[in-house]
């Protein structure tokens, strides 16, 4: 398997398991006793009471998701964009406090953690990096 396969491979992993994040934490908060979906609404609810907060929350997601889909098009913003969303990502484990997940929110999270930090060391550090690189487009190597 190719280095370029794999990188689209792992984006396409990323990605997914987003979504299935997402989806998963909205299908089980109904689910949820009823003390532990009132402490979570105060703590979304103290969170997101600033508008400023609110709109970075929703930019910052946004721009993750447009970063992917420009990573995978071996676009050079792209690669900028993913490094400007984790670094973005940082004040907001600060201000979200404490957090009840159960073992798969935790093994979700941790599985995009890792695989993020290998999209960065293959976007920056082997030879995809030069795939990035404006002045050397391969037709080739963009359908790989």
């Amino acid at each position: 398997m190719s280095a370029g396969r794999l990188f689209r491979i792992l984006i396409l992993i990323v990605g997914g398991s987003m979504l299935v994040t997402i989806f998963k934490s909205g299908a089980e908060f109904s689910l949820l006793p009823l003390e532990v979906k009132e402490y979570a609404d105060g703590q979304a609810e103290q969170m997101m009471s600033s508008v400023f907060v609110a709109l970075y929350v929703m930019g910052l997601f946004f721009a993750y998701v447009a970063s992917l889909f420009l990573l995978y098009a071996y676009k050079n913003l792209g690669r900028k964009l993913f490094v400007l969303c984790l670094l973005g990502g940082l004040p907001l484990y600060v201000l979200q406090g404490n957090v009840a997940m159960d073992w798969i929110d935790s093994l979700l999270t941790d599985l995009v953690l890792l695989l993020e930090g290998a999209l960065l060391a293959m976007a920056y550090l082997s030879p995809i990096r030069e795939r990035f690189d404006p002045s050397t487009i391969n037709v080739a190597e963009v359908f790989d």
